[in-house]
């Protein structure tokens, strides 16, 4: 399934399996696997980001109250239950019915909710439907078991309200399986090629990257851009230069994409919430050797610097953004280091590593 939780999810499934484990999963209706007796779907779909907020929290409370219910009837046959976050709304509901019926759980964090609605100014922080939000959030961290959470920016967010032996840091990654070494060998397109993968919300910054395609192309003609994932709509019409959309494509066509690409994508809306997001994206990137561009300051910005596997700037800058893309078009060595950077930092960046450490951390629980 082409979307972060799952991602971050399926490697975590497959190594609990193989360390003796029995896992059922609850999703929701496009990870449908007819026959398989260990995956629950829900009749009801992902919430999705091209709707408005109202509807979007009406299609979380729906598939939330669906996958809750499911967990309630079949709680006696578990010992622990993972839930990840965002959706909140939806994690919140499933956390609720653990606790009702007892069953200890563990809340991942991708995405710190409600704070990211009080950043977009969608909620008000002291505001009663901010504060209650608030409430849950807090009600949700106090009953799991173990918070784990994808930075280290948000493990000291979250200690701030949180036992010290309660918050986990699992970060995310790529997945081995699916972006195998044998990528590194995959020929490259002719014309110099950025990529940005994954799908859009409110915190993205899409104008940013539609201005900065528009201008790198017309510096330097034999650059090209790619968009694979579901632009919101009528935002593709617009002028994006010799742009090509592919909108959202079969998770398993993506590492050869990428693979074909020269330069990855990831900016975002300048807020607290992307000042401590590391995008699932860029370890993608990473995954194929591809070094990053990115915006705004944060702790993807850091990590470019750090291991010089990027481009960061601390706010999105599209004349400048295009002219460092050409810069590195021309002078390709440059683009040849930070790529052996990506290649050499990858084997930390696998998933399936990282899921032995947390399926130990689980067993520690139970």
């Amino acid at each position: 399934m082409n979307a972060a939780a799952a991602a971050r999810m399926g490697p975590w499934r497959e190594t609990f399996v193989e360390r003796g484990h029995g896992v059922t999963v609850f999703t929701s209706r496009e990870a449908r696997d007819e026959g398989n007796p260990s995956v629950w779907t829900s009749r009801f779909g992902v919430p999705s980001n091209q709707v408005g907020l109202a509807r979007r929290f009406l299609q979380e409370i729906r598939l939330g109250r669906d996958l809750a219910g499911e967990l309630r009837r079949r709680a006696s046959h578990f010992d622990l239950v993972v839930i990840t976050s965002p959706p909140f709304f939806l994690a919140s509901m499933c956390a609720r019915s653990a606790r009702l019926s007892k069953l200890p759980y563990v809340f991942d964090v991708r995405d710190r909710y409600p704070g990211v609605l009080f950043e977009l100014g969608t909620l008000s922080r002291d505001g009663l439907p901010g504060r209650f939000f608030s409430q849950i959030e807090q009600r949700v961290y106090a009953g799991a078991r173990s918070v784990t959470t994808v930075t280290a920016s948000l493990v000291q967010e979250l200690l701030e309200s949180n036992d010290s032996a309660k918050v986990s840091l699992v970060p995310n990654g790529y997945d081995g399986q699916l972006f195998p070494e044998t990528l590194s060998k995959h020929k490259k397109r002719d014309l110099f090629t950025v990529v940005y993968h994954g799908r859009f919300s409110r915190l993205h910054d899409i104008a940013s990257l539609r201005e900065m395609a528009k201008i790198t192309q017309g510096l330097d003609s034999e650059i090209r851009f790619i968009i694979a994932g579901p632009l919101p709509e009528g935002l593709s019409r617009e002028n994006w230069g010799e742009t090509t959309f592919l909108g959202e494509l079969p998770r398993n066509e993506i590492p050869e994409l990428l693979a074909g690409c020269h330069l990855g994508v990831s900016l975002m809306k300048p807020s607290g919430a992307t000042r401590v997001a590391m995008p699932a994206k860029a370890f993608e990137y990473f995954g194929v050797g591809l070094p990053v561009i990115a915006a705004p300051e944060g702790e993807l910005s850091v990590f470019l610097r750090e291991h010089q596997v990027g481009l960061p700037f601390s706010k999105a800058d599209p004349s400048s953004m295009a002219q460092a893309i050409v810069n590195i078009k021309n002078d390709f060595s440059v683009w040849e280091m930070m790529s052996a950077n990506a290649w050499a930092l990858r084997p930390s960046l696998d998933r399936r590593v990282q899921s032995v450490r947390f399926a130990e951390h689980l067993e520690s629980l139970v």
